[in-house]
């Protein structure tokens, strides 16, 4: 399941009469804004995708868990180090996590314990 099979499944999704919010490739000049501006549009249109690849992002913000329907959380590109011990109790619907091209260290434990529909092996991690 390489590449093609991720896009495959980011561009079709779960959510086919969802918005798609595609945050990539704007100029930011800071993260957690960045994080906050992405989730105040995502809960205004109901969407169960946030999409902030891309961003120099370095750490996760308490912004993210204001959305705790979100399906589909693409932080693909960043660099993010560590992620929260507690990101998959205060995102419980997660069911996508795009976390390539990153420099995590580790992952939290109980990683895809949290729901059945979780898909492991949607993890792609490059774990350094």
């Amino acid at each position: 399941m390489g590449d093609s099979y991720s896009e495959e499944l980011y561009s079709s999704g779960d959510n086919l009469g969802d918005q798609h919010l595609n945050k990539r490739n704007s100029p930011v000049s800071d993260s957690s804004e960045e994080i906050r501006k992405a989730a105040e549009e995502c809960l205004l249109s109901s969407s169960s995708t946030l999409d902030v690849s891309r961003k120099n992002i370095k750490h996760l913000t308490e912004e993210m868990y204001r959305l705790p329907n979100i399906k589909y959380l693409h932080l693909e590109g960043n660099v993010i180090s560590t992620l929260p011990e507690d990101l998959f109790q205060k995102l419980p619907h997660l069911v996508w996590l795009d976390l390539r091209y990153n420099k995590i260290k580790a992952l939290p434990p109980g990683i895809g314990f949290h729901s059945s529909h979780f898909r492991a092996a949607w993890v792609s991690v490059a774990v350094c």
